[in-house]
């Protein structure tokens, strides 16, 4: 089995009620691709198309696709083709059962849209409309699955809290953050460790004499933040 880091969300940026023929044909005839896109995807009824084994490389995410299961919504525009969450009460059932099926089988995997992948181009901490690959899947899975109270499972059980690509955002990063700004340090509230987090985190450990500098809040910064990570 292929060692998987990344579990992702998408959607297909069509109609509901597309076929999945048609989706098949736009992949082979049109990106010339001889694998699907996504392992599964989820017709607005819930019903789950198993499109590819997800022992296979499928083609979701560029770069990504190596160590990723892709899980895909009909779904995600409005009648002008403007993105929109859908999503029907079929369809988030069915994606919270797959999310907490592939978590079991891979706790170190983290949830991701699509959109998280996109690169932090201006270096401000977190990834702006105008920074996403594209809009896919038309809402923060982050967010949602912390409304969900599932933020938990939804990260790697290894998870070490440093500048990455993808950016990590959770609630713990807010800590930080939230720590940070009470040692004086300005860091804007968002919940993306991102460059300036990073940089935050390196001055503060540099002034504590104590520390590594490394831009890691392990076990001792933390401590020296006054913050018990969860």
């Amino acid at each position: 089995m292929r060692e998987i880091k990344y579990i992702v969300i998408h959607c297909t940026a069509g109609p509901q009620n597309q076929p999945t023929s048609e989706i098949l044909a736009y992949w082979k005839n049109v990106n010339g691709w001889t694998v699907p896109g996504y392992h599964h995807e989820i017709n607005a009824d819930g019903e789950i198309e198993n499109l590819w084994p997800i022992e296979k490389i499928s083609n979701g995410v560029a770069g990504y696709n190596k160590n990723s299961i892709h899980i895909s919504y009909k779904g995600g525009i409005d009648k002008k083709g403007n993105p929109i969450d859908n999503r029907t009460p079929e369809q988030i059932k069915s994606q919270i059962s797959l999310v907490k099926k592939y978590k079991g089988m891979f706790p170190n995997a983290v949830v991701l849209g699509h959109r998280d992948f996109s690169r932090d181009q201006n270096g401000n901490g977190i990834i702006d409309r105008w920074e996403w690959i594209k809009s896919c899947p038309a809402f923060d899975v982050r967010d949602w699955l912390i409304s969900l109270e599932l933020d938990r499972i939804a990260k790697p059980i290894h998870i070490v809290y440093k500048l990455n690509a993808p950016l990590i955002k959770d609630s713990n990063v807010l800590l930080i953050q939230k720590a940070l700004n009470d040692k004086g340090y300005s860091v804007k509230l968002d919940g993306y460790f991102g460059a300036q987090t990073d940089v935050a985190i390196r001055k503060f450990q540099k002034s504590t004499a104590v520390l590594t500098v490394d831009g890691i809040v392990g076990p001792g910064t933390a401590k020296e933040l006054g913050i018990k990570l969860i």
